[in-house]
């Protein structure tokens, strides 16, 4: 049986995403954060569970952040890096909250649940001037066979 080696992964350069708050650029998003976190080391499972959260994160603000405004007047800024063992993706919107529907059979509204479910470490703030939402995990490195 061969014996299993690390893997030490070198960090990826921090990655600096900023686009319009528009439905069409969640596709280009997922798959450029799921590039960056295979670079990073992640495995599959966890890096499925990120892109859920930052998907998740990013359809809020698509959908609820600049309903007052103009669509195409709002963006969002999605910054990662990884920290020796830490991963950390932020989230920036400059809109505003939208306060979560309190009917109970409304089949909207899991966004935030399935963001803790995958990333337990989810922090979201909110202020006049939009909101940000932190996502840290832990990353393993991998064995090699």
């Amino acid at each position: 049986m061969p014996t299993a080696r690390l893997r030490w992964v070198q960090s990826p350069a921090p990655l600096r995403l900023t686009f319009p708050a528009q439905p069409s650029a969640l596709a280009p998003l997922r798959r450029t954060l799921r590039q960056w976190l295979t670079q990073a080391g992640l495995g599959a499972d966890r890096t499925a569970d990120m892109v859920l959260a930052v998907t998740e994160a990013c359809t809020n603000a698509v959908e609820h952040a600049y309903v007052a405004e103009q669509p195409e007047a709002g963006t969002i800024r999605v910054d990662g890096e990884l920290l020796g063992e830490v991963l950390r993706i932020t989230i920036v919107d400059g809109g505003h909250w939208k306060t979560a529907d309190s009917d109970p059979n409304t089949l909207r509204g899991r966004g935030l649940a399935i963001m803790r479910a995958v990333v337990p470490d989810t922090f979201i703030s909110t202020s006049p001037a939009g909101t940000t939402v932190e996502l840290r995990a832990t990353v393993e490195l991998h064995a090699l066979h």
